[in-house]
């Protein structure tokens, strides 16, 4: 068994297993900066556990200095918030996944809550809900049934990377199986859609072999359109 382990590994590519890598500690650690954890891996290569101890080190150090913060009177904390909470840049990409909590600007005073979740949700960010396991149609619903209405009006982007390949053959189990994950979407945009501003939500399509669109995104179409309005979806 030792040997078929060897020889199974050395066929996994160096680029593959940093790959895993990140994913597995985007899983565990979502709430890092997804830049920091590249740089980890990176410097670790294909050292697991030297990855995983230089996370463990970062994550030890920021709970320190949280606690920290947060043992200061209110007002100070404040300050200290508002110098440096709000260094998210323009353009930036926050990838959602089941274990992301909503961060730390979102849970202080409504005064910061309101100017963080201008910079955070505003500002030309990009939400983007990658193919995942559990599917990541049904994560975008949930995640924008759990906004408040405010808050959703100000996004600007939100990419759903649809689940399979963008050219695939129709089989009948695939089309109901999607067609179940998106009920997710669909939950989240019926409760959000009039915050919701226009041209924000670009989703993944796929094509049948005779290069038609398949039947559950003639589907999706004719959903969103009636929900948002057509100008407010695009395709990726």
């Amino acid at each position: 068994m030792g040997a078929m382990q060897v020889i199974k590994t050395g066929l996994i590519s160096r680029a593959e297993i940093i790959r895993n890598n990140r994913e597995r500690l985007l899983e565990k650690l979502p709430t890092l900066p997804r830049y920091f954890l590249e740089y980890i891996i990176k410097k670790g290569e294909t050292n697991t556990y030297r990855s995983y101890m230089s996370v463990i080190k970062y994550k030890s150090a920021d709970q320190s200095l949280r606690k920290r913060i947060q043992a200061l009177p209110q007002e100070l904390q404040d300050i200290v918030f508002d110098f440096c909470i709000f260094s998210r840049s323009t353009n930036d990409i926050t990838y959602i996944t089941n274990l992301t909590k909503p961060p730390l600007g979102l849970q202080i005073n409504r005064k910061t809550r309101s100017k963080f979740a201008r910079q955070y949700y505003g500002n030309g960010s990009i939400f983007e809900f990658s193919a995942t396991s559990t599917g990541c149609i049904l994560l975008c619903g949930k995640w924008l049934a759990s906004l408040q209405s405010d808050h959703a009006q100000l996004l600007q982007v939100v990419k759903v990377q649809y689940e399979y390949a963008a050219i695939v053959d129709y089989h009948r189990s695939i089309n109901w199986s999607s067609r179940n994950r998106f009920q997710g979407v669909v939950v989240g945009l019926r409760r959000q859609f009039l915050a919701l501003r226009e041209e924000i939500l670009y989703v993944n399509q796929y094509y049948c072999p005779s290069g038609s669109r398949g039947p559950l995104d003639v589907e999706m179409w004719y959903n969103l359109r009636g929900m948002i309005g057509v100008e407010q979806v695009s395709w990726l």
